[in-house]
């Protein structure tokens, strides 16, 4: 019955196993339900898409996994021009790390702000939604040669910077694209300093499902390629990709990212559960099975069998005079002797001497022919033992002084 449970719950492992391993295998992946648009995620939301396409026409691609500080030191390489592209973060930059990227810019650095950063404000750029449209959204007019794009539902226009900020000097602010009805969409910025910046008011338009289903990517790219730069540091830090990160809540999520996951997880609550239950007792205890000892003569039985079998007769017959021979030596009535047959007979015919006890001297007489060739075999083993024990019975009892 043992083996039957365990067989049942290692079959039950196995095929918990097997179904998070297809599940893993044929279920969608799990960056497909992610909307961070992030290079690093290959999904429809993703950007990975055009980060493959500016590195195949040689601008380097670089992700950033630290906070914006020290934007100006670390794009600035010899040699190489540098720019840096914040794509909608999915958790606000601080105010010290926008302040890094206007300084940035008005110190002649080069930036691409898609969707609502929080940095266009402080250039004096205000990215909103649209409003009184019917479905919340509207066409663009594409330039010539230009097909299908996709429609927008954030514009841009001019606003005032925050109060706390000093307004940039722009020097020239160029319209690259427009929704119907006129409002832009895209701006190009070229500030005092010599920095400039790409400003794209839909972060959908860059994601792998507007690549792949629309041309938006005949604009986009073109105009990251018009920066004239070499490598475009993309701000992942933003989107949770952090440079590194405990080894606990990496393997928490992904427990908790597909099938393999919840497989284990399954797995480990239902161990739980076993050994919840293994902690009660449902029923009396169950009582072991009695041991029986074996009675002496049971065990002499055995003896005399083994013997028997390897053929010991005469080794177990001196065995059991030298162990009468201990007995009566610690009880002080006889000492050691000799190990040939004289020396036994003299021994024998001393003991006898030493008792008057007729029942201890017809013991002597049977030992005495019991071990110089009393006959083989296990009666003769039988009839030493008796011999012996009836010896030491009669020693045992008071005597007088035996009679020469």
């Amino acid at each position: 019955m043992r083996r039957l449970e365990w067989a049942l719950v290692v079959g039950f492992v196995l095929a918990m196993l097997a179904a998070g391993l297809a599940g893993s295998r044929a279920g969608p992946d799990a960056g497909l339900l992610d909307p961070r648009p992030s290079t690093l995620l290959t999904g429809p939301r993703g950007v990975s898409a055009l980060a493959e396409a500016i590195e195949r026409l040689g601008v380097a691609v670089e992700r950033r996994r630290i906070p914006l500080f020290g934007l100006s030191s670390d794009l600035a390489r010899a040699g190489e021009r540098g720019a840096l592209v914040l794509i909608e973060p999915t958790f606000d930059l601080m105010a010290e790390e926008r302040r890094e990227v206007v300084e940035l810019v008005l110190g002649g650095g080069t930036v691409v702000l898609v969707g609502r950063t929080g940095v266009e404000r402080d250039l004096g750029i205000l990215v909103r939604r649209l409003t009184g449209a019917n479905d919340g959204s509207l066409e663009v007019s594409p330039p010539a040669g230009i097909g299908d794009l996709p429609d927008v539902r954030w514009v841009m226009g001019r606003s005032a910077v925050r109060a706390d900020q000093t307004p940039p000097v722009i020097l020239r602010i160029d319209t690259l694209v427009s929704a119907t009805n006129g409002r832009p969409v895209a701006f190009y910025l070229r500030l005092g300093g010599g920095g400039q910046a790409l400003l794209i008011a839909e972060s959908g338009w860059v994601t792998n499902r507007s690549l792949r289903d629309t041309d938006v990517g005949a604009l986009i790219v073109p105009w990251i390629l018009a920066l004239n730069v070499d490598r475009a540091v993309v701000d992942e830090h933003h989107h949770g990709f952090g440079r590194s990160g405990a080894l606990f809540g990496a393997a928490w999520r992904w427990l908790w990212a597909g099938p393999p996951g919840w497989a284990m997880l399954q797995l480990a609550f239902a161990g739980l559960v076993a050994l919840w239950a293994s902690a009660f007792r449902f029923g009396p205890a169950v009582h072991p099975i009695p041991r029986r000892r074996r009675s002496p003569l049971e065990h002499v039985d055995t003896l005399g069998s083994g013997l028997e079998r390897a053929r010991g007769h005469a080794t177990a017959v001196r065995l059991l005079g030298q162990g009468l021979q201990r007995r009566l030596r610690a009880a002080g009535r006889v000492g050691r002797p000799r190990a040939d047959g004289a020396g036994r007979a003299e021994w024998l015919a001393t003991l006898s001497r030493s008792t008057d006890d007729p029942g201890a001297r017809d013991a002597i007489g049977r030992l005495g022919v019991l071990l110089q060739d009393g006959g083989r075999g296990k009666d003769r083993v039988l009839r030493t033992a008796q011999a012996v024990e009836d010896l030491w019975e009669a020693l045992k009892r008071p005597s007088g002084p035996a009679t020469s």
